[in-house]
C-alpha cells in the first residue's frame, strides 16, 4: 500500500480532546470500569478531525508523510485504552481482520468506518465469542477473541479455544496473510 495505516478507538480522542481543539469530549467518571459510559457520542466531524490530527502527530514523530488513521468506536461493553486489541488486527498491509461482534449492526458500523477511511482495505470478519472472565491481574480474558493472533515474518499464530468457531476457515487466513498459519491453543 502507498500509506501506513493505524486503527485506534475513540478513547484516544476522549483522553486527548486537544487533538480536535477542545477541552473535553464528555465528562469522565474515573472510578468506573468505563469512565466514559455516560459521555455523549463523538461526532463524525470530531472523529475525522481527530484522525487527521493523529496522523499529523504520527507522521511528524516517524519522519513520514504517508500515515493515515481511522478512529473506530470503543468495543461495546469492553472499554480499552485506545488500542484495538480484541477488535481488529492486520493480516497483511491491506487486509484487516475485524471481530464479527455479537450483532451485525455493530460489525457493520466498525466495517463502515474502516472502509470509508481505507477503501482499498479488505475487511475480513473473525469469530468473536468472549467469555466473562478476568485474569488474576483484573484484565479481561481474551478467550474467544480470535483477532488476537500474532504475526511473524513467516507465520500467523491463530488462537483456538475448543469451540466450533475454531474450525471456521477465517476466509483464507493463510492466503490473505501471505504466510503460513499455526493454530495455538488459547491459554498456552
Amino acid at each position: 500500500p502507498s500509506t501506513r495505516r493505524a486503527v485506534v478507538t475513540e478513547r484516544v480522542l476522549r483522553d486527548n480532546p486537544s487533538l480536535v481543539g477542545k477541552e473535553s469530549l464528555g465528562e469522565a467518571d474515573r472510578g468506573a470500569l468505563d469512565p466514559y459510559a455516560d459521555a455523549p457520542a463523538i461526532s463524525h466531524e470530531d472523529a475525522a478531525a481527530g484522525a487527521e490530527a493523529l496522523a499529523d502527530v504520527l507522521n511528524a514523530a516517524l519522519g513520514r508523510d504517508d500515515v493515515a488513521v481511522v478512529i473506530v468506536p470503543e468495543e461495546p461493553g469492553a472499554p480499552t485504552l485506545g488500542h484495538v486489541d480484541g477488535i481488529a488486527n492486520w493480516l497483511a498491509p491491506s487486509v484487516l481482520a475485524l471481530s464479527d461482534f455479537s450483532d451485525a449492526e455493530t460489525y457493520e458500523m466498525f466495517e463502515g468506518r474502516i472502509v470509508d477511511a481505507f477503501p482499498d482495505v479488505d475487511v475480513v470478519p473473525y469469530p468473536y465469542e468472549p467469555v466473562d472472565a478476568a485474569w488474576r491481574d483484573g484484565m479481561a480474558s481474551a478467550e474467544g477473541v480470535y483477532v488476537n493472533f500474532a504475526r511473524t515474518k513467516n507465520v500467523i499464530y491463530v488462537p483456538v479455544f475448543g469451540r466450533s468457531s475454531d474450525a471456521r476457515d477465517r476466509r483464507g487466513t493463510r492466503r490473505r496473510a501471505g504466510r503460513g498459519r499455526q493454530r495455538i491453543r488459547g491459554g498456552q
